[in-house]
């Protein structure tokens, strides 16, 4: 549940995806397959629980024994970044919501501090002021924008 969690702070997003999916999009889908055939509901459960099990397997090896693994799969990069990080999702709904102007508030909470408005982004949590970034080892620095054409 930690880890949810974390992603729920990161990804404002990220709660109502989990309630969709977990109550409205599994279980439909699970019905849907077993009125179809019970032997196609059974068949893709057996593949999930055996890329269920490959995935703790893998986590497991490269955390205890990575000395037994090849050098590719000691680390999940060699997966393409939708399917081992939130990331690419996160822009996509942050670009999608943050058209809608009810959304906007909810996805990018602004505060005031000493007169300056500081916007910090869902997915790093950092705050940024036109201009200024606060690094917390080296205090405020400044950070000059430029564009070319």
């Amino acid at each position: 549940s930690s880890g949810i969690n974390a992603e729920y702070g990161a990804r404002r997003w990220f709660a109502l995806m989990y309630l969709l999916v977990v109550f409205l999009v599994a279980p439909l889908s699970l019905l849907g397959l077993s009125l179809v055939h019970s032997g196609l509901l059974l068949g893709v459960v057996a593949l999930f629980v055996l890329l269920l099990l490959a995935i703790v397997s893998l986590n497991f090896l490269q955390s205890h024994a990575p000395h037994w693994l090849p050098p590719m799969l000691k680390n999940w990069y060699f997966l393409p970044e939708w399917m081992r990080s939130l990331e690419p999702m996160d822009r996509v709904i942050t670009a999608v919501l943050g058209r809608i102007p009810s959304c906007r508030k909810i996805l990018n909470p602004s505060s005031t501090q000493n007169g300056i408005t500081s916007i910090t982004s869902p997915a790093t949590q950092q705050p940024q002021m036109n201009g200024l970034e606060i690094v917390p080892e080296k205090g405020l620095v400044i950070i000059e924008k430029t564009t070319t054409i």
